[in-house]
């Protein structure tokens, strides 16, 4: 089955919970995932760097504008008597020798509004393409990330409750050896069965033990894992289902999308 399908059955096959729980959906956990979750926000960020970085040859490619000030103040005498006469302020009076040797402190303010239009930049223009093709590529990563996000919650998910089963089921096992145990115990008691009988109920109830043990450390790694494709620190309030899909919907869902395959006579 493919990946699009696999997150489309598991929306299907999606169980309500007790209201009391704070997941509730696996479809409330995707679309959590899909906000918070590490890869997902790491590839967002650097789709969006990566989209940053292709406007930047755009500086050697379209028109720039800028604008320019200055603000001079002398008492050079040519410095001076250049102002005045710029400023178009030259008088009988400016010609005064003792002016003209001492001039008093000229002021002039320039500004101005630039436009360049580069001709032909070959390198802007190969840049802005490789930029724009890394962007593009950026964006196919992210939502590639999206996918296999999606994908590895709804396997946690399952997963843990595949883990949750587990440990339900090795508890009322281990209730029945140990019960068994007793029952050997007794029997031994009256004579109607040997001691070596009721070592063997009390190995068989230590395997089912050690089973137990090892089933509730997996469905506790079941849940971290589920926690960190979400996105999370830790797995406190999160509710996999109690029950998972029946294998007749999951075989259903997948008639279509699955090739038959048909054993050919040799």
């Amino acid at each position: 089955m493919s990946r699009p399908s696999l997150v489309a059955a598991a929306l299907t096959f999606a169980i309500p919970l007790s209201a009391a729980t704070a997941q509730s959906t696996l479809a409330e956990a995707l679309r959590s995932a899909d906000r918070e979750g590490w890869g997902n926000r790491m590839a967002a960020g650097q789709a969006d760097a990566q989209r940053a970085q292709a406007l930047a040859p755009l500086r050697g490619i379209l028109p720039a504008l800028r604008a320019e000030a200055g603000y001079v103040r002398t008492t050079d005498p040519i410095g001076a008597f250049g102002t005045t006469l710029r400023q178009r302020a030259v008088t009988p009076a400016a010609f005064d020798p003792a002016r003209l040797n001492d001039p008093p402190a000229a002021s002039n303010y320039t500004g101005g509004l630039v436009v360049e239009q580069p001709l032909l930049n070959a390198d802007a223009w190969a840049g802005r393409v490789a930029a724009t093709r890394a962007a593009d590529a950026a964006d196919g990563t992210e939502r590639w990330t999206r996918m296999r996000t999606r994908v590895e919650v709804v396997q946690a998910w399952y997963g843990a409750a595949l883990a949750a089963q587990k440990v339900r089921t090795l508890e009322a096992a281990a209730t029945a050896a140990h019960a068994h145990v007793r029952q050997a115990e007794s029997l031994v008691k009256g004579g109607l069965a040997t001691k070596s009988d009721a070592l063997l109920a009390a190995v068989g109830a230590g395997e089912v033990d050690a089973q137990l043990a090892e089933s509730r450390a997996a469905a506790s790694l079941a849940r971290r894992q589920l926690a960190m494709a979400l996105g999370r620190a830790n797995p406190d309030g999160l509710a996999p289902p109690a029950d998972l899909p029946e294998a007749s919907r999951i075989r259903a869902l997948a008639e279509g999308d699955t090739m038959p395959r048909v054993a050919s006579a040799r």
